[in-house]
């Protein structure tokens, strides 16, 4: 199995763009935020079920795409996301992903901070709750005991951070 290294926190933060860029430097493919294709495909009128649908595809696409990594495999976003979606809008979280959460850890988690500026994208909706749920993404961070890092910074230094912090845990 490869290292598993999830790209997580609020919308904007550069969770996409980070991953793609590392993907690249490490030589490897990264699983895609599920989320995007299936809003795009469905709308943004979306209920509960559906973003539960959203984490079990974001779960199957990891587990496909975990076989054809190299050494290590980028998620562009993982279930603590989802948990952190349906906590947000007042939603029931299905055991499952609570469950899923525990149980298979990323083995590191890089936690884009909310020093870059809010970009409107068509299904981005929470320009004001950035650091409430920041917040809630190292709550939840915290309560599996994750190895986790703040990523933070512009540009080219946002990037370093992160390959810095990689390095890092892989010297582990």
């Amino acid at each position: 199995m490869p290292y598993r290294i999830a790209i997580t926190g609020p919308e904007s933060t550069g969770k996409t763009s980070l991953t793609q860029r590392l993907a690249e430097l490490y030589d490897t493919i990264y699983v895609p935020e599920y989320a995007r294709e299936y809003l795009d495909k469905n709308g943004m009128n979306y209920t509960a079920e559906d973003v539960e649908k959203m984490a079990r595809g974001q779960v199957e696409l990891e587990r496909q795409w975990a076989a054809k990594a190299n050494q290590v495999l980028f998620s562009d976003t993982e279930l603590i996301n989802y948990k952190v979606w349906l906590n947000h809008l007042g939603w029931h979280v299905p055991a499952w992903i609570a469950d899923h959460i525990r149980k298979n850890r990323h083995d590191l988690y890089l936690l884009t901070d909310i020093d870059l500026p809010w970009v409107a994208d068509g299904q981005r909706a929470n320009p004001g709750d950035r650091e409430m749920l920041f917040n809630r993404f190292q709550e939840e961070l915290d309560a599996i005991e994750a190895d986790y890092a703040i990523i933070s910074g512009h540009g080219a230094l946002r990037l370093d951070n992160a390959i810095s912090t990689i390095e890092e845990y892989l010297k582990l």
